[in-house]
């Protein structure tokens, strides 16, 4: 009966074993993708607001190049109403001080266009032929009751050559905007029409701008009167495309990755309104899941355009997701190394049960190995908390990291990132060459570390001396101070030997520890070029500054010196009351 009462207990103890690794280990997957997926929607926050800034970016910049026009408009205005004639020539100097082609690039022109009775017509046509244009006409030809001729437009040369003449209001989409501009006194946007400036290659849509002027004495308060007092339209025609990349420039062509705009006219996102396109030919996915859309509307004193803007959605394995990446696979590390340290730890604890069960009878025997048995436990419990907290440490690393990683220094921030675990994972590789779970050699361990970390870090000529006194510290203590003696000796490296002195033979790198009443004096300095004058710790913004100075203070209760005079000299004082301290016989 005993026996079979044993082996029921011993089956008991494996499926409770297996229970404990199942779920320990579900546990951690749990945290490791919870983790990932808490990194990835905040880069793809990151990534819609990107493009949000970017649209509205380009929104702001077209609106506010609408206005300039509107205003470059108003000067012309200015111009009629402070003379009695306007002349040929003065308009022509007027558009050339402005250097409208550098202050507003995309523009194509700056003209007038008069209105003429038609009993004044033949009159007019004479008149512009006595100034030297002997085939002037008014065009097209024919009856109206009301005609406009373009008279004034510069530079008065080139494309612009094949407008003079023209009677805008003659042509039902400019006449629109133009009978707008009278009734409303303000500047009014055209619809999409084809400007007689265009030839037979690289056509292009185009849109004008009016502004109505009246004559001078006549009363403008009502509709009626505006249109009787109307005298002709300061006015400017764009070639949509030169207008577009004269407003925004590079903001689409040099920034990755690319947005995809289309400008259509009025609210109706319709292939015939049109107006710009860019890329021509469209690079974005057409699988609404895989890209970014926003619509923006415009609206330029009544009329509006809609601006549509797309984006390609960055692949999982692009470089602005590698941080989830990066947590991902060392979750997985973690997870699997910690299987190996609970298997350990429970083949630990069945070797111990045997060894009770065995020697049972021995009272002193069964109480040492009970002893031992709860310190397993007590281990077991505090190795889950201490790597949980490790977790935490390198996941707010990782965070603080990532405000500052760019494209430049990837290399540089995995290489901090990895000097800082190797600080964590050296003390369990010096507590499995001890008797002890919770205290170790910490003259051994900073030895130790520092020789990691010169081997994998310092690339020049340097000398580490040691003045070390021996003693035992618990591993509470001795975990932050491995990451300030990282963040210290990594500061150094960068900082204390710049140019020429990173070849020279003479750099020295000293590290203390000495015990003075009940507290350990930790100290690092170096030969180097000592700090920048007005330094100060409390306002720094470097991070490992500040993670120095966190884990000495808020950690382990202690306090920092940093002295930059004949180089620079870290000075750390921290309790250790509780810790072992054997003076010279440890070694």
């Amino acid at each position: 009966m005993e026996s079979i009462s044993q082996t029921k207990s011993s089956k008991d103890n494996f499926y409770l074993k297996i229970l404990i690794v199942f779920f320990t280990i579900l546990l951690c997957v749990i945290i490791t993708i919870f983790a990932t997926i808490h990194t990835k929607s905040s880069v793809d926050r990151i990534i819609h607001m990107n493009f949000d800034f970017r649209c509205k970016e380009i929104q702001s910049l077209v609106s506010e190049r609408l206005e300039d026009h509107e205003r470059i408009l108003l000067s012309g205005i200015g111009l009629f109403n402070s003379s009695e004639n306007v002349s040929r020539s003065e308009w022509h100097a007027f558009s050339k001080n402005q250097n409208l082609d550098k202050k507003l690039p995309g523009i194509l022109g700056f003209g007038f266009s008069l209105v003429i009775p038609p009993k004044n017509l033949n009159m007019h046509i004479q008149q512009v032929r006595n100034e030297g244009f002997p085939k002037y006409n008014v065009k097209p030809s024919g009856n109206r009751k009301m005609y406009t001729s373009i008279v004034y437009l510069e530079p008065f040369k080139g494309r612009n050559l094949r407008a003079f003449g023209y009677d805008m209001f003659s042509e039902k989409v400019r006449r629109t905007a133009m009978e707008q501009a009278v009734d409303t006194g303000s500047a009014a946007l055209s619809g999409k029409v084809t400007l007689l400036q265009e030839t037979n290659k690289g056509v292009q849509a185009g849109t004008l701008i009016y502004l109505p002027l009246y004559r001078k004495g006549m009363p403008i308060n009502t509709i009626k009167e505006r249109r009787e007092a109307i005298y002709g339209w300061v006015y400017s025609p764009y070639r949509m495309n030169d207008l577009i990349e004269g407003i925004i420039g590079t903001k689409l062509i040099d920034q990755n990755p690319v947005i995809e705009l289309k400008i259509f006219d009025s609210k109706n996102i319709l292939e015939k309104n049109i107006l710009f396109q860019y890329p021509q030919m469209s690079s974005v996915s057409s699988n609404s899941d895989a890209r970014l859309t926003k619509h923006i509307i415009i609206n330029f004193n009544g009329h509006h355009w809609t601006l549509v803007f797309t984006q390609n959605v960055s692949s999982l394995f692009s470089k602005v997701y590698i941080f989830p990446w990066i947590i991902l696979i060392g979750g997985t590390l973690i997870t699997f190394m910690f299987l190996m340290l609970i298997l350990s730890l429970l083949n630990t604890r069945a070797t111990n049960e045997e060894l009770t069960e065995t020697y049972g009878e021995l009272k002193e025997s069964e109480d040492s190995l009970q002893a031992a048995l709860d310190k397993q436990n007590f281990l077991l419990k505090e190795v889950m908390h201490r790597t949980k907290n490790n977790m935490q440490v390198i996941q707010s690393m990782l965070r603080i990291e990532g405000r500052i990683v760019n494209e430049n220094n990837y290399h540089d921030v995995l290489k901090n990132i990895e000097n800082r675990i190797t600080a964590l994972s050296l003390v369990y590789d010096m507590l499995h060459t001890t008797d002890s779970y919770s205290e170790i050699n910490f003259k051994k361990y900073i030895h130790s570390l520092v020789e990691l970390l010169i081997d994998n870090t310092i690339k020049m000529p340097v000398k580490i001396e040691y003045e070390l006194t021996a003693m035992i510290v618990n591993i509470e203590t001795v975990m932050p101070c491995g990451l300030v003696i990282n963040e210290i000796l990594t500061n150094i490296i960068k900082h204390a030997f710049p140019g020429k002195r990173a070849d020279s033979k003479n750099n020295v790198i000293k590290i203390s520890l000495k015990k003075v009443k009940e507290n350990a004096v930790l100290e690092i300095s170096d030969n180097g070029v000592g700090l920048p004058d007005g330094f100060d710790l409390s306002k720094s913004s470097s991070m490992g500054m500040n993670l120095v100075k966190n884990l000495i203070e808020r950690q382990i209760g202690g306090s920092i010196e940093i002295d930059g005079r004949d180089g620079v000299s870290y000075k750390m004082i921290f309790p250790v009351e509780r810790n072992k301290y054997n003076g010279q016989n440890i070694t």
